[in-house]
C-alpha cells in the first residue's frame, strides 16, 4: 500500500504461501510476547507502596528473577546435581519500616492486607497464604526486630510454585539487606540458600533443596545454572542460542501436581532406599548422586524390589544432568531435548510424580520431535511444563497442545514464550 497526497493506492498481491504465512505468525508470536522487565516489576511495587502513603526515600526494593528447573526436582528429596534456567520474569518486594508492633503486607494482584505481630514471631497465622508465610519467615530468620510494611509485585506465573516462592524469599532478603545497609552482616550465597531452603520447607510443608535458592541468586537470564546442592556451589552455563532453541512455558491453573504428603513420603522413601543400599558393599554413600551410573545395575540387584524405582530415578537424574551439560556445550539440541523427555518419563514411571495433564503436554511434544521439537519436562511442583523446539515447530505445537487440553481436559492453558 502506498499513499500520495489525499489519495490511496492499493496494490494487489499474490496470495501468500501457507508456509510463509505460518512462519510470519510464528515470528509475530515470538517477538510480541515479552516478560515485564525488572524495572517494570519494581515500579509496580513502588507505585503500590506510594499509594499507601510511602515516600521514596523510606522504601527499599529487592528483585529476583525466577529460575525454572530443567533437571532439578530430584534434589528436593536427596542432595545432588541440578540444572535450572533463569527467566526474565521475576518478583519485587518493597519494604519500609513502620511504627507499632504489627507488620503489614499486600500483593499488587489483589491488595488485600495481611498482618502479623513482630513480637509473636512464631505465631501460627491461620488463613494466611503461603506467600505471606514466606515473607514473614524470611524476615524473622534474617533477624528483623521492627515492624515493616511490604508490597509484593510478581510476574512469575502462579503455576511455577518453586520459582515464584524462591524468588519471593530472595527478593525479600535483598530488600531487607538494603533496608539495614551497613548494619547487616554479609552472607554467602550458600548461607542464604540454606536460610531460604528452611523458610520454604517450613511454609510449604514439603522438602526443599538449595537448588532453587542458589539458582535464583545467581540467575542471569537466559543463561542456565549448574548446581551441586551437596556443596552449595553453582556454575553458569551459556543458554542455547535463541536462533536454535526457542522455549515456551505452558501452565494450567495454580494447584500443585501432588499434595504435600506425596513429597514427604517420597523424601522418606529416598532415605530408606539409601539406608538399604548402605547395607551392601557399595557403602558408604550419603546420597544417590555419589553412586556412579555404571554401578546402578549392581545397586538394583542388592536393593529390595520396592526400592529399585527410587534408586533408578535418583541415580538416573543425576546422570542426565551430567549429559545435559555436555549436550549444551556441544550444542547438541536433539540430545538436550531427549534428556528432558527421559527425565519426564522417569518422573512418571519410577517416581509417580506426574498427572494426565502434564503427561499429555509432554507426549504432544514427543510426537513432534521429527518436525523440529526438541523436548519438554515438568518444571517444579505445579502444572508448569517447559517446552523447547525450533521457532516454527514450537508455534504449531503450542496451538495443538492448547487445543488438546481444552478438548480432552476442559483445561484453559496459558502460554508464555521465554
Amino acid at each position: 500500500m502506498s499513499t500520495s497526497g489525499s489519495s490511496t493506492k492499493v496494490t494487489s498481491q499474490a496470495p501468500e504461501h501457507p508456509h510463509v504465512a505460518s512462519f510470519r505468525s510464528a515470528m509475530e508470536r515470538m517477538e510480541g510476547d515479552t516478560a515485564p522487565s525488572p524495572d517494570d516489576v519494581k515500579r509496580w511495587a513502588w507505585e503500590a507502596m506510594q499509594a499507601r502513603g510511602a515516600e521514596r526515600g523510606a522504601v527499599t526494593t529487592g528483585f529476583a528473577h525466577g529460575s525454572l528447573g530443567l533437571l532439578a526436582g530430584h534434589t528436593q528429596y536427596m542432595e545432588g546435581f541440578a540444572v535450572l534456567m533463569g527467566t526474565a520474569f521475576g518478583v519485587a518486594v518493597a519494604l519500609r519500616p513502620i511504627d507499632g508492633s504489627v507488620s503489614r503486607i499486600v500483593h499488587t494482584n489483589d491488595l488485600r492486607e495481611w498482618t502479623w505481630s513482630v513480637k509473636a514471631v512464631e505465631e501460627a497465622v491461620s488463613g494466611q497464604p503461603v506467600w505471606v508465610c514466606v515473607i514473614r519467615e524470611t524476615l524473622r530468620r534474617l533477624g528483623a526486630s521492627v515492624s515493616v510494611e511490604a508490597v509484593v509485585a510478581s510476574a512469575v506465573p502462579p503455576a511455577c510454585i518453586d520459582a515464584r516462592l524462591t524468588a519471593l524469599s530472595v527478593a525479600t532478603t535483598r530488600a531487607f539487606q538494603k533496608l539495614l545497609g551497613a548494619d547487616v552482616a554479609a552472607r554467602s550465597d550458600g548461607d542464604t540458600a540454606q536460610l531460604i531452603r528452611s523458610v520454604l520447607s517450613s511454609c510449604t510443608k514439603v522438602p526443599y533443596s538449595t537448588a532453587y535458592p542458589l539458582a535464583v541468586q545467581a540467575a542471569s537470564p537466559p543463561d542456565l545454572t549448574l548446581v551441586d546442592t551437596r556443596k552449595c556451589e553453582h556454575l553458569p552455563l551459556e543458554a542455547p542460542p535463541r536462533s536454535e532453541v526457542r522455549w515456551a512455558l505452558i501452565t494450567v491453573g495454580e494447584e500443585p501436581v501432588q499434595p504435600p504428603s506425596y513429597h514427604e513420603a517420597r523424601h522418606d522413601r529416598a532415605l530408606e532406599a539409601l539406608r538399604a543400599l548402605n547395607q551392601s558393599d557399595l557403602s558408604p554413600l550419603t546420597s544417590f548422586s555419589e553412586l556412579e551410573h555404571r554401578n546402578l545395575a549392581r545397586a538394583l540387584d542388592v536393593l529390595p524390589e520396592h526400592h529399585r524405582a527410587t534408586a533408578r530415578h535418583l541415580v538416573g537424574e543425576n546422570r542426565r544432568v551430567q549429559r545435559l551439560v555436555k549436550a549444551v556445550k556441544k550444542k547438541d539440541w536433539q540430545l538436550f531435548g531427549a534428556l528432558l523427555l527421559m527425565s519426564h518419563h522417569s518422573l512418571r514411571d519410577d517416581w509417580n510424580g506426574t498427572d494426565k495433564i502434564t503427561d499429555f503436554v509432554v507426549s504432544e511434544v514427543r510426537e513432534r520431535t521429527a518436525d523440529g521439537m526438541y523436548g519438554a519436562c515438568l518444571t517444579g511442583r505445579g502444572h508448569a511444563v517447559l517446552v523447547a523446539g525450533q521457532a516454527l515447530a514450537l508455534d504449531r505445537c503450542l496451538d495443538s497442545i492448547t487445543a488438546g487440553l481444552r478438548e480432552s481436559f476442559d483445561a484453559a492453558a496459558e502460554v508464555l514464550l521465554l
